[in-house]
């Protein structure tokens, strides 16, 4: 339930949602602490994508992504749509290769490649459609 209204309610973050969770796990005795500390994946896991998260947010936050999809359609903006949507779609399939993450990659930079393509005249559902097909097959050959 606090997943659901915590954040509109009450201003809690899902992370913290999370830790009341485990909270009430071990105190209820569904789970002790021995559990918890066994599930060594399950932690590598959150440290990680935590992390590879964060700095995909901040990367967004500071204006490193909305920075370079502008510079994109700046530079492809007289184009045609089409080809300016297979340059957009090019350069979004190779940046995975800059970023460790498939999840990082996409809460950086979906929704400005997504803006982006649009911009330049491609139907909104079709670049949806094919951004998050790229996503997938990023996941793919991760």
């Amino acid at each position: 339930v606090l997943w659901m209204i915590g954040q509109p309610l009450f201003g809690m973050d899902p992370t913290t949602v999370g830790f009341i969770g485990l909270a009430v796990l071990v105190l209820s005795g569904a789970l002790t602490w021995d559990d918890v500390k066994g599930e060594k994946q399950a932690w590598d896991t959150f440290f990680w994508m935590g992390t590879l998260v964060m700095m995909a947010t901040y990367l967004s936050k500071l204006g490193l992504i909305p920075w370079i999809s502008s510079h994109i359609v700046s530079l492809i903006g007289e184009m045609g749509w089409i080809q300016a949507f297979l340059i957009l779609c090019g350069v979004y399939f190779f940046s995975h290769y800059l970023i460790a993450s498939n999840v990082a990659q996409v809460s950086a930079m979906y929704a400005a490649f997504l803006a982006a393509s649009i911009s330049v005249g491609v139907p909104p559902f079709f670049a949806a459609l094919v951004l998050g097909f790229i996503s997938s097959l990023d996941s793919g050959l991760t």
